[in-house]
């Protein structure tokens, strides 16, 4: 039996001793070697180990030195490139990039330069990973490029600044070229005419005393050894805790260079989103200062989280879900089989959805201090709303009588959620493209496809109709007659009423008829939820679909439109109700 954790409270946010608070943020390492013929006269990277990108696959795909293939080959000095990189970013919860830096004036420094003027319209901060020291004295050679980078662009709204100070980021290999000697001599020249913030390529703490914080470039080493991750993203937290510095835990996606002709590649697979997953929960959980990722971009190595031809934007999606995390709020963790998921604000404002291989939370909060929990996925949601203060939750099982039973959450206590069934959910396609596959384990099958509602707009107190329909039923493996219903869960205070008579020449569709509350919130966004039931060889089986309606002013909604969108599902189960007993600490 799987256990379910509840834990209430907000994740404080810890600063350095002797630092300003620190806010947390999400940076990710950032390329902008990539070139094409089209926008900059010839291939630069893309066709790195002696591949050929003119040359396409029977599918089409670009020939290219990586181990995945982006939806398109792009040009990293093309501004919209950037611009369109830098959105992306934002809406997966990146508070910045840290951009490869080479050297002055070449390539990467205007690239870092159009990447600076491109995010000075937006949220986003960028700065420089200072890869590799040039020169045959290497202490003049950063010292240089330090006055340099400071000196153009330290001072730029858009380049990464902690306490008002510049940071930067220096690579393992440019730490290398330097003693442990030069090194306190190359900064102290840097910190007498700038001031600046440098984070060193290293989980050493005896590097803290030069140093103005730690970070480890890529785990994957650690990854494959089987290391225990949190113990080792604690020990630099604490570490830099307690020099007053920054801490950073750096999370990976997986691993694979051995495209690029390499004579030992290495390989630390993605397992389907897992590593991604626990990598974000230990680092969560370690309370560092910044998490990073490493990679947006860097195709070449497998890193990337950038949307791809094999992983479509999974890996977007969970970097916004645990960003929020990271950031701030409750937190919802399986105590096996899957990594720490869920946040809700003290407020009840926020969204996040968590996922995991083989389990799966979401946590929608909507309105004020309402919302719903999904235990197991779509299956069975479960309603809760907090207490004023943020200090009494309601939990109902909606296997039963509209309305269910009311119980008030304490800390220590331990509560009987039920759900339908364990399920993997994987999206078919974007999941803006109303189309979601569930799988379920391990010995009953059947697929339908549901027509339901997307988001109403409607005005406190008024009244309209929503229709729901069942496109098909394809028992595969049943056995025995099936049969389907369909009916619409609405919150309390609110109507909504099957219509007597069907819909004319309009087989299998239920007309419900809704009413909101006059003294419904304007602002609020309020779920109903449609209740999907098959019926066959003794079990039944629901799906839901929770379908928004947004209370808004009268003057702003334009009535009389209703909307579908079509979800296809699958369905394999042999375990038609399973409870989960949830603690709350």
């Amino acid at each position: 039996m799987r256990w379910l954790w509840v834990m209430l409270g907000v994740l404080a946010t810890v600063p350095a001793a002797g630092m300003a608070a620190v806010p947390k943020r999400v940076l990710a390492f950032y390329y902008t070697w990539y070139g094409t013929p089209q926008f900059g006269g010839a291939w630069r990277h893309w066709n790195e180990g002696g591949h050929n990108p003119e040359v396409r696959s029977a599918r089409g795909i670009p020939d290219t030195g990586t181990t995945d293939h982006p939806i398109a080959l792009y040009d990293s000095q093309d501004p919209a490139v950037v611009r369109r990189h830098i959105q992306m970013a934002l809406q997966a919860g990146i508070d910045g990039f840290i951009s490869t830096w080479w050297g002055q004036g070449d390539y990467h420094d205007t690239a870092f330069r159009l990447l600076l003027d491109e995010a000075q319209r937006t949220p986003l901060r960028a700065t420089i990973y200072y890869e590799t020291v040039h020169g045959s004295d290497p202490v003049a050679a950063f010292v240089s490029d330090m006055d340099y980078v400071l000196t153009k662009y330290g001072s730029h709204p858009a380049f990464l600044k902690q306490d008002g100070k510049p940071v930067v980021f220096v690579y393992g290999r440019a730490m290398g070229q330097l003693t442990r000697d030069q090194w306190r001599e190359a900064l102290a020249q840097v910190r007498a005419r700038h001031q600046v913030l440098i984070i060193a390529d290293s989980l050493d703490p005896s590097w803290l005393p030069l140093f103005d914080g730690l970070h480890e470039y890529n785990p994957v080493g650690a990854t494959i050894d089987g290391t225990d991750m949190l113990k080792r993203y604690s020990a630099t937290a604490t570490a830099c805790r307690v020099a007053g510095k920054l801490s950073c835990a750096t999370v990976i996606p997986g691993y694979d260079d051995s495209h690029i002709g390499r004579a030992t590649p290495i390989i630390s697979p993605r397992l389907g989103g897992d590593l991604y997953r626990r990598l974000w929960s230990s680092a969560t959980d370690a309370k560092p200062d910044w998490v990073l990722i490493c990679s947006f971009n860097e195709w070449h190595e497998g890193s990337e989280i950038e949307p791809s031809v094999e992983y479509g934007d999974l890996y977007m999606r969970l970097t916004r879900d645990f960003a929020r995390i990271f950031k701030g709020g409750t937190r919802f963790a399986w105590r096996s089989g899957g990594p720490a998921v869920g946040r809700v604000s003290v407020a009840g404002q926020a969204l996040v959805v968590g996922e995991s291989r083989r389990d799966h939370i979401e946590l929608d909060s909507v309105g004020t201090a309402a919302g719903v929990v999904r235990v197991g996925g779509l299956q069975d949601p479960v309603a809760f709303e907090l207490g004023r203060g943020g200090a009494l939750w309601r939990l109902v099982d909606l296997r039963r009588t509209n309305g269910g039973a009311w119980t008030a959450v304490a800390p220590g206590r331990r509560y009987g959620v039920w759900s339908r069934h364990t399920f993997l959910a994987t999206h078919a396609r974007s999941p803006f493209a109303g189309v979601v596959r569930l799988r379920l384990q391990p010995t009953m099958a059947m697929e339908y496809a549901a027509g339901v509602p997307r988001t109403y707009r409607v005005c406190p107190g008024q009244e309209f109709s929503t229709w729901l329909r069942l496109a098909r039923s394809t028992p595969a493996s049943l056995g025995g007659a099936v049969s389907w219903s369909v009916k619409l869960r609405a919150p309390e205070g609110w109507s909504a009423v099957q219509a007597a008579s069907p819909v004319s020449g309009s087989r299998g569709v239920r007309r419900y008829t809704v009413r909101v509350p006059a003294d419904a919130p304007v602002g609020a966004v309020v779920p109903i939820i449609a209740v999907y039931t098959v019926r066959s060889g003794g079990r039944s089986y629901d799906f839901h679909h929770a379908v928004d309606v947004s209370i808004e002013e009268p003057a702003r909604i334009a009535l009389g439109t209703d909307r579908y969108g079509h979800v296809l599902v699958t369905i394999t189960s042999s375990f038609p109700r399973l409870r989960m007993p949830v603690k709350v600490t």
